[in-house]
C-alpha cells in the first residue's frame, strides 16, 4: 500500500468534505438545546459530491445502522474520518483515496433532511471536527 501522510499535522488545515452550513454541532453530552453528537451534520443538496478530507484507505463502504450508507477512511496512526447519510457510495473497501477524491454523494438524514454526517476519530475517541477543518 502507498505510504500516507499522518493526519495529526493537518489539524486546522483539512478541506471540508462538502460545502454547506453546519446544522448539528459536535457535542459530547446532551443539553436542553443540543443532543449528544460525535460529529457534525452539514447541510448540502442531495446528490452533492462528498470528498475525502485527507489521504487514506477506505476501511468501510456499506450501510451501517444509524448512519445509512457510510464510508470510513483510515488515515493511519489510529485516525479515521467518517462520512454518513450518503445517497450513493462511490468507493470500495480497501481502495486508496487521495485528499479531495469523491467518496459518494450527499443523501438524507434519518429526519429526512439532506446533509452529510461527518466525524473524526483519533485514538478511538470522537474529536471536534471543526478544530480540524479549515476556517471559513
Amino acid at each position: 500500500a502507498p505510504a500516507s501522510l499522518p493526519l495529526r499535522p493537518f489539524k486546522g488545515d483539512l478541506a471540508w468534505p462538502v460545502t454547506g452550513v453546519v446544522r448539528q454541532r459536535f457535542a459530547r453530552t446532551s443539553t436542553l438545546t443540543q443532543i449528544a453528537s460525535n460529529g457534525i451534520d452539514i447541510t448540502a443538496a442531495e446528490g452533492t459530491a462528498v470528498a475525502a478530507v485527507h489521504d487514506g484507505s477506505v476501511a468501510h463502504a456499506d450501510t451501517f445502522s444509524g448512519f445509512g450508507k457510510l464510508v470510513i477512511v483510515d488515515h493511519g496512526a489510529n485516525a479515521f474520518s467518517i462520512y454518513g447519510n450518503l445517497l450513493e457510495i462511490g468507493v470500495k473497501a480497501g481502495t486508496q483515496v487521495d485528499t479531495g477524491q469523491t467518496l459518494g454523494q450527499v443523501g438524507q438524514s434519518v429526519m429526512g433532511v439532506p446533509g452529510l454526517h461527518f466525524e473524526l476519530r483519533i485514538d478511538g475517541e470522537a474529536v471536534e471536527p471543526l478544530q480540524w477543518l479549515k476556517r471559513r
